[in-house]
């Protein structure tokens, strides 16, 4: 069966804002690094808490969709608060010259280009909460209730545009910032900002031609709230759930609770793991003469994305005619033992560095193989399950819910960065209490967190399925 039109409306439109936020997320560390002049392991528990701010902003994003403004308004008006939040990043980075002498600090005491930074967070924030949530939860929409299989597909599809967007930000970040010179950081800023009006344009353009239901309906009009068609199919008392939607629920916030450390951990890779690569890593492609920017592995990660996931997604239909595929819940468990792997490339690669010889990039190149399968695994897999999960009526507030546990993760992942052992010899502690003495020791904490919640996930996996039977 074919995908709706729609479909790639949404995913296009979500490819932009993407785009625009993996431009934003390749730079910051850096930026607060060279032109802010705060130390490694504060721009990186800062990172941690602006990525947590713009996840905690989709739980109020879905419940305004939900009560008030419907999905459409809701992402337009967070689209023009994105891009006005980014033309106020490069505004702050554009004073440079202002904190050229201002020693390295590592405390929240901000200088005015600082506090003009700080104010772009939380418009961009407020934007990204409003914009994100809402064109996710429209992609189940489109979809009838008998099309639960097709949705699985459908969001991997629209994974797959995402990471588009997250593949082309790193590598124009490199071409329009990688020269060295902290004072071209507004420029990157100032695409970011173009890309996401685009975003907005077309999808202002193509709302009304392509985002229909199943069944010929406009969708993401009406506030879910006072969607007649869903008060009918729940009769007058909409708030209360039924024993089937609050097993249902219940499964969402175990996903939620174990997708925490998945995703602290996948942080790392604009956090300890960026620095890792900058620091230890030859930038040297094997085989070649070219040099690459520690950004490219964002980049990288990205592109990885949309080479395996057609792959992944051809192997799993092939096992379904065989009847021996894995159901979405083993999928997940299954996802937290290949992170656990692909970490382990960089336990060994930490391991074997002698301080003199870089470390050869085919140890970075083999992580990001291995933790683009579990991401494979993971990320389209959750949001299709909290898609389908979720009571109809209250998916953006639960998809909210569902980002919102992103921005615990992400807050969580910049602390975990905050133990990062950037002076050889220093011993730092993982949340204030486990000793790290070194590289290798802090890259295994994460072979150790996701292998143990795989382990546990797999255990309870048919307790879930048996919760979820109705539906899965």
């Amino acid at each position: 069966m074919r995908h709706p039109k729609g479909l790639f409306v949404l995913s296009s439109t979500e490819m932009c804002e993407r785009f625009s936020y993996y431009i934003i997320l390749s730079i910051l560390v850096l930026y607060m690094i060279e032109v802010l002049h705060f130390s490694p392991a504060f721009s990186s528990l800062l990172s941690g808490i602006v990525t947590g701010m713009i996840y905690i902003a989709q739980l109020l994003g879905g419940y305004l969709s939900d009560k008030f403004l419907g999905n459409r308004k809701a992402i337009i008006l967070g689209g023009i608060l994105m891009a006005i939040g980014q033309f106020t990043f490069a505004y702050s980075a554009s004073l440079y010259y202002m904190a050229s002498s201002i020693p390295e600090h590592s405390a929240f005491l901000f200088t005015f280009q600082e506090c003009i930074f700080i104010g772009a967070i939380f418009i961009i924030a407020l934007g990204s909460g409003l914009f994100k949530v809402n064109i996710s939860s429209m992609v189940h929409l489109l979809y009838d209730d008998d099309e639960e299989k097709l949705l699985d597909s459908a969001f991997t599809i629209y994974y797959m545009a995402i990471n588009i967007g997250g593949l082309l930000a790193p590598f124009i970040v490199n071409f329009v910032v990688g020269a060295g010179d902290p004072s071209l950081y507004q420029y990157g800023f100032i695409i970011a900002a173009i890309y996401i009006v685009c975003g907005v344009v077309g999808f202002i353009l193509l709302k009304d031609k392509y985002l229909y239901s199943h069944d010929g309906k406009k969708i993401g009009i009406t506030p879910a709230s006072k969607d007649e068609s869903l008060t009918s199919k729940v009769g007058e008392k909409v708030e209360k759930l039924t024993k089937a939607e609050v097993n249902h629920v219940i499964v969402i916030l175990i996903m939620c609770i174990f997708s925490i450390i998945f995703f602290a951990c996948n942080s790392q890779i604009t956090t300890s793991v960026l620095l890792f690569c900058k620091t230890y890593v030859s930038p040297t492609i094997p085989f070649t003469n070219f040099n690459i920017s520690p950004e490219f592995y964002i980049g990288l990660n990205a592109l990885l994305f949309i080479v395996v996931a057609p792959f992944v997604m051809k192997f799993l239909d092939w096992l379904e005619t065989k009847n021996k595929a894995p159901s979405s819940i083993t999928k997940i468990g299954l996802g937290f033992l290949a992170m656990a792997v692909a970490f382990s490339f960089l336990v060994i690669s930490a391991k074997t560095y002698d301080g003199s010889t870089p470390i050869d990039m085919s140890w970075a190149l083999a992580f990001n193989v291995i933790l683009v399968l579990a991401e494979v695994l993971m990320t389209p897999i959750l949001l299709s399950l909290v898609s389908k999960l979720s009571p109809e009526r209250h998916t953006s507030l639960l998809i909210g819910v569902w980002f919102f546990t992103l921005a615990i993760a992400q807050i969580l992942g910049g602390i975990f960065a905050g133990a990062y052992p950037s002076d050889p010899g220093v011993v730092t502690k993982f949340l204030g209490l486990i000793p790290v003495p070194d590289l290798a020791s802090f890259m295994l904490i994460y072979v150790i967190l996701p292998f143990v919640c795989g382990v546990i996930w797999l255990l309870f996996r048919n307790k879930m399925m048996r919760l979820t039977e109705d539906v899965l």
